[in-house]
């Protein structure tokens, strides 16, 4: 009863890894009769064979791999210590690789059309030889039909040790929000962001984030999803949105203040801002503030920033550090691998480097262009796995009016950034109103007063 395996059709490296094979050789090394299921592999294989195969295609190898007959005839007391010893083994771990499928890494959207498919083999071919485990599938293929989840469960997770209920988590600290803000924020009117606690601002900014980013799933993120233009990564694009709104949000506070003391008061409040996400291991917003304050529009303001004290541009120039690019965003990685739960990291992050894992390695093995890199598979996992442990909610209290605040002004800014093509050139030039360029002969330029985008 020796394995099925043809070692033509599956590459391992010296370690035993698996680094390529064909869809039948890699359904066979899952579901092998005289070993202990290699559940890693099975998660990499679950999330991602999409990209190299389709739903219908799994569904038809795993049926011919539980229809496996010994290939040479056998006498009946030998057939029957042949389907005891290798025939049931293996047919048990088919149906745990659909179960894992069905309840762990199954995709609405990209996997319905194959239910069917699943439950006719279940009724048709596994339901005589395995009749408990069949109904167990049949239960689960009716969750999906009726769009339910199986309790304890979390769609297509990586990590089942994150976010489980029940977790002893500390008691969220007290909002920072006077009486006289709250009102203000209520009213719409008669408030100045620099009024409301930089901490508590740093904390909404991490609730409204973290929720999408925790709300991620693998599948916006396999073979590019993100990237194609008809995406279903809608938390992916939520949040990519949202990050890209929320610099546009605060470029626009700082050049649309005509007082220039005021000006530099709304600069260093948002430094304290970004000051009081890195306290928060919120690197996600940290990023947006600083690409904010050091946009070619807030950049250029050299008026405003001569009134910085020396200890807040020792700060800006920390964060700066931070989230620059040198070295592959060198001194932001040694960081995030220093950091715990709860954290928010930079997602852009993890969309560059698995596109560049996508980009520079083929599907298919150069060597054996009949096997599936696996290799590749692995690597894009790790990358996914590097971000999805950090999807743990924070302690935090939403605040209302605050929320409420933040989400009307970002919908202004995604509302205008529909209409206007250029939306940086226009903050470009709205700072150029609060402080025209300035002559070789000492004169300022005028400049035509602009409308502004956005009214808060």
């Amino acid at each position: 009863m020796h394995t099925d395996i043809n070692s033509e059709n599956l590459t391992l490296d010296s370690t035993g890894l698996i680094l390529g094979g064909t869809l039948d050789a890699l359904v066979e090394y899952m579901t092998q009769h005289d070993t202990t299921m290699d559940l890693q592999f099975v998660k990499i294989f679950l999330l991602t064979f999409r990209t190299f195969t389709t739903p219908e295609a799994l569904v038809e190898s795993l049926t011919r791999r539980f229809l496996l007959d010994p290939k040479q005839a056998l006498q009946p007391s030998e057939q029957k210590i042949w389907t005891s010893g290798k025939l049931t083994p293996i047919r048990l771990r088919i149906y745990m690789v659909f179960k894992l499928w069905l309840t762990l890494y199954y995709a609405e959207q990209l996997d319905q059309g194959s239910t069917e498919l699943i439950r006719k083999f279940v009724l048709k071919v596994a339901s005589p030889h395995l009749p408990a485990e069949s109904k167990d599938l049949l239960k689960l293929l009716d969750q999906k039909a009726l769009k339910t989840r199986p309790s304890n469960t979390r769609p297509l997770s990586i990590d089942s040790s994150m976010n489980v209920p029940g977790n002893r988590r500390s008691a969220p600290p007290v909002p920072l929000l006077s009486p006289y803000v709250s009102a203000a924020l209520k009213a719409h009117k008669g408030f100045f962001i620099a009024e409301l606690d930089p901490l508590e601002l740093a904390r909404q900014f991490t609730i409204l984030e973290s929720k999408e980013f925790c709300a991620i799933q693998p599948y916006e993120l396999i073979d590019k999803e993100f990237s194609k233009k008809s995406s279903i990564s809608v938390h992916v694009q939520a949040m990519t949105k949202l990050s890209t709104a929320i610099t546009t949000w605060i470029a626009d506070c700082i050049v649309r203040e005509e007082d220039l003391k005021n000006r530099s008061n709304i600069l260093k409040y948002f430094i304290r801002v970004g000051e009081k996400c890195l306290q928060l291991n919120n690197y996600n917003t940290l990023f947006s503030i600083v690409s904010a304050l050091n946009s070619s529009g807030v950049n250029r303001l050299k008026r405003t920033q001569e009134l910085l004290s020396r200890k807040y541009s020792v700060i800006l120039n920390q964060q700066s550090s931070i989230v620059n690019r040198h070295k592959n965003f060198q001194v932001y990685r040694e960081l995030l691998q220093r950091s715990s739960t709860p954290c928010l990291p930079f997602l852009g992050l993890y969309l560059t480097d698995l596109t560049f894992t996508y980009d520079g390695n083929k599907d298919f093995r150069k060597e054996k262009p009949d096997q599936i890199n696996m290799d590749k598979q692995r690597r894009v996992i790790g990358i996914i796995e590097s971000m999805t442990k950090f999807q743990s909610p924070y302690s935090l209290v939403e605040v209302p009016e605050i929320q409420s605040y933040l989400r009307h002004v970002l919908d202004e800014v995604n509302l205008a950034m529909k209409d206007i093509k250029d939306i940086g050139g226009r903050v470009y030039n709205a700072s150029l109103t609060v402080e025209p360029k300035v002559n070789p002969d000492g004169h300022s330029n005028t400049c035509m007063s602009l409308d502004y985008y956005m009214a808060v």
